[in-house]
């Protein structure tokens, strides 16, 4: 497997694996009284963190490959049309619908409102997600494209990017006190997850060394965790106890080991299939159980292969 195959094929297994923790993180939850405040418990959120890490790694190579207008353009068809594809599957199986619900959700401004999903999609992720786009194309033109030296503008975005984010986890913290996912402050703080991808990518392609690394990686750790301190009152114990930052640690592993990893034809299924089985397993897991996996995963290969991928290709042409 040459080089580019084997880096390629890793962000499938990391897809891969991060979705199937998820969901199977979710079934011990709801199904097993083994899933809670357990170490199996801990299987979704650290799948959580994973995407995270390869989201930084892979928008923000994107972005390097891209104009604003044109990354803008392919984000939006990358995520819209599959969520909403996920949304009319749930509604045929549901007799409750909101539009509220729906727009704020589409919109991806639902946890401004507490609104945080429609038919119990896990859509606090995709807010996270669609604000670090937004914080990508605002600082890439402006740092990474600047006429300032390398490692210079690279401290400069980074410096920013956190002084925006933590500005408004602080503002923010007034208007929505406590910590969770169904807050504005809580998926902004989560952009600092996904900086831990961007560091990575940057690393790989020469832009600064292994030490460099090491002392980004540690910077924004403790960046997390004392934000989680100073600003939410967390004990120091229980801000270390950080399943994301877990998660974005068991990338690192898999990234370093890519090349002792088997080729398997089925964790490239899985990949294929990872964002419409993200966006409906949940609902359809708590609903019923095991006897549902069957229908997520055929209407999961049905929402990749007729919608999520073709629609994906045609932006691409368009722009």
């Amino acid at each position: 497997m040459t080089a580019i195959k084997s880096r390629l094929y890793i962000f499938d297994f990391i897809r891969a694996v991060a979705v199937l923790s998820v969901i199977l993180g979710h079934y011990l939850i709801h199904h097993s009284p083994y899933g809670v405040n357990t170490a199996l418990g801990r299987l979704a959120p650290i799948g959580v963190g994973m995407f995270f890490f390869i989201s930084g790694y892979l928008i923000f190579m994107t972005m390097t490959k891209s104009t604003t207008k044109s990354f803008l353009w392919h984000r939006y068809f990358r995520i819209v049309p599959t969520l909403v594809a996920g949304i009319a599957l749930l509604a045929i199986f549901n007799s409750v619908f909101s539009i509220k619900s729906f727009l704020l959700g589409v919109f991806f401004i639902g946890d401004a409102f507490q609104e945080m999903g429609v038919f119990g999609i896990d859509m606090w992720t995709l807010h996270t997600e669609t604000r670090f786009y937004l914080l990508v194309a605002l600082i890439y033109p402006l740092i990474i494209k600047g006429y300032c030296q390398s490692k210079l503008r690279l401290l400069l975005a980074y410096g920013i990017s956190v002084a925006i984010i933590l500005s408004l986890v602080f503002i923010l913290n007034n208007k929505y006190p406590g910590l969770h996912a169904f807050d504005p402050k809580w998926n902004i703080l989560c952009i600092l997850y996904l900086l831990f991808g961007v560091m990575y990518y940057l690393y790989e392609n020469k832009s600064f060394g292994l030490p460099t690394l090491l002392v980004v990686m540690t910077v924004n750790a403790i960046t997390i965790l004392a934000t989680k301190v100073l600003i939410f009152g967390y004990t120091f114990p229980r801000s270390c106890m950080d399943n994301y930052l877990l998660g974005c640690l068991v990338c690192i592993g898999l990234i370093v080991i890519k090349d002792k990893i088997p080729n398997l034809k089925i964790i490239v299924l899985i990949a294929f299939i990872s964002y419409p089985l993200y966006i409906i397993h949940h609902p359809i897991i708590f609903q019923w159980g095991l006897p549902g996996v069957p229908l997520m995963i055929v209407a999961a290969f049905l929402i990749s292969f007729f919608i999520e991928h073709p629609i994906v290709r045609w932006s691409k042409k368009k722009f």
